[in-house]
């Protein structure tokens, strides 16, 4: 990993570790790189202290170590920190200084702790939240926007004690039964700030209080997860050019490492590209 890290550094970019959805080697290829037992170590990351966004995408389905994760905490400017792999241990995301967007799949204790007490939190993007209610975010004084997908919330107790709030998105709200917070507090001007709101679960949204979804009929897959910000990012499997196809090759932590530079800005992706060799 420690050649992928530097080359990020090197143009100033963000950082995605293991499989990307969007690499095109053929399945077999995909397959045997991912069946292929791995250590996975964060320490590398220390030769790139300026990095400001991280992706933690699905990792080698062998991992046989996950370590140094501790070095995240050390990182001054890292400001958007996505993980999306089930393998990763404990995080306590109050460590890490500088976040302000946070977006995780699973949301549980065993894996993320001490979410209400990272106060630069801005945005929140959570699966699987186990918290009963909205009270472990009100101590979040910078939080603009909440996005739970399949939350074991039962209520909304705490919205009312976030005045900052400026957006709200609930999906697959199984065990939650009453809404009307979201239509009175606003009412009340209480949410003063409030502009987007919505809510789905196994009923419809009640009219003239919740508005409805767009993305996906509620539901969001894993191709629907980009990076927020339009600055450069460097994507383990990355989408290569077509006569690279089948060019993912295994560095550090065998994942596929085809490391391709996206642009600024949209709206054409550069077909310049860099690969990272042992």
């Amino acid at each position: 990993m420690e050649e992928g890290v530097l080359l990020a550094k090197q143009h100033r970019a963000g950082l995605q570790i293991g499989y990307s959805p969007f690499c095109k080697a053929d399945s077999a290829e995909v397959s045997a790189l991912m069946r292929r037992p791995a250590a996975v170590d964060f320490a590398p990351l220390a030769l790139y202290p300026e990095l400001e966004e991280l992706w933690i995408d699905e990792l080698p389905w062998e991992t046989t170590e996950i370590k140094n994760v501790e070095q995240l905490y050390a990182m001054p400017k890292l400001k958007n920190l996505s993980i999306w792999d089930k393998q990763m241990p404990l995080l306590d995301i109050s460590r890490i200084s500088a976040l302000e967007s946070l977006q995780a799949d699973p949301a549980a204790p065993k894996h993320i702790i001490n979410i209400g007490q990272a106060a630069g939190l801005r945005l929140l993007s959570l699966y699987s939240y186990k918290g009963k209610d909205l009270t472990e975010f009100t101590n979040l004084k910078n939080l603009t926007s909440i996005d739970l997908v399949n939350p074991a919330i039962g209520s909304l107790n705490g919205l009312e004690q976030m005045p900052q709030l400026e957006g709200l998105e609930l999906m697959d709200t199984r065990n939650l039964k009453d809404v009307s917070l979201i239509g009175e507090l606003p009412t009340q001007n209480r949410l003063p700030k409030l502009r987007s709101r919505c809510c789905r679960k196994n009923f419809k949204p009640i009219r003239n209080v919740l508005e409805p979804c767009a993305s996906n009929n509620g539901r969001r897959g894993r191709q629907n997860r980009q990076p927020e910000s339009h600055k450069t990012c460097f994507q383990a499997a990355s989408n290569p050019p077509p006569a690279h196809k089948h060019s993912c090759h295994a560095i550090g932590v065998t994942m596929f490492q085809k490391l391709t530079a996206l642009p600024n800005l949209p709206p054409q992706p550069s077909k310049k590209s860099w690969t990272a060799r042992k």
